[in-house]
């Protein structure tokens, strides 16, 4: 995307973020995400505005040092990867999902195509894993092969709704017994820590891959509009 030169300000704040540690940045970036997502703030509304700024920021932060850290291997399943390390795939979806949330009109086509190599590579990548839900999988592969009709966008919402829906019901269910077992001090609960974590940023993954799907195939179409 076409920038403007950035200012010595800019830098040493780019500078501050990059020192924290990845896990600080990230869930920084999640934190404003999330805001953005619940927020009843107009698109334009200067505090919404200034909440996607800085989630951009964050993001970016985080995905460089992802990169830099060398935190994913390339010929991983999702299975192999650390628990601590699985919330990191989050981080095109929500780099990609707050692109879309920039009003600026001069700008939006090059937005629009780099908020859709955001959330296609976060669905690639977790296709690449093997970490896609059923109903998801199904979708990406028929978006990825241009074979996508009416019929399968209407049938492919309504799964991933349902899909979603109990997630996220799973989710809030985790979520007790995480804060239980968090309030156990002894060494015996740790795995079963482990084991509620990783199923509950599972879920979190799904849910996120649902949105993604749907934000593509709007995205997609606006960008066929402007250009």
């Amino acid at each position: 995307m076409a920038t403007t030169q950035p200012t010595a300000a800019d830098l040493s704040a780019v500078e501050k973020r990059l020192a924290r540690p990845l896990s600080l940045n990230f869930r920084a970036a999640q934190g404003t995400y999330n805001k953005v997502e619940s927020s009843d703030l107009a698109g334009n509304d200067p505090a919404q505005l200034e909440a996607v700024s800085a989630g951009l920021a964050l993001c970016e932060a985080a995905l460089v040092q992802v990169e830099r850290d060398a935190i994913f291997s390339p010929n991983e399943l999702l299975e192999d990867i650390n628990t601590n390390d699985l919330k990191y795939l989050l981080l095109p979806m929500y780099r990609g999902e707050l692109l879309l949330r920039l009003v600026d009109q001069s700008k939006r086509a090059e937005t629009l195509r780099e908020a859709l190599k955001c959330l296609r590579g976060f669905l690639a990548d977790l296709a690449r894993l093997d970490g896609l839900a059923p109903e998801a999988n199904e979708g990406w592969e028929l978006y990825s092969t241009g074979a996508l009709t009416p019929a399968d966008v209407r049938n492919g919402k309504i799964a991933r709704m349902k899909a979603g829906k109990a997630a996220k019901l799973q989710m809030e269910a985790l979520a007790t017994k995480l804060g239980r077992s968090r309030a156990d001090d002894e060494d015996d609960e740790d795995d079963d820590v482990d084991e509620l974590e990783r199923e509950q940023l599972t879920l979190l993954m799904q849910c996120c891959s649902h949105t993604t799907l749907d934000s593509i195939r709007a995205a997609s179409q606006e960008l066929e509009m402007l250009t």
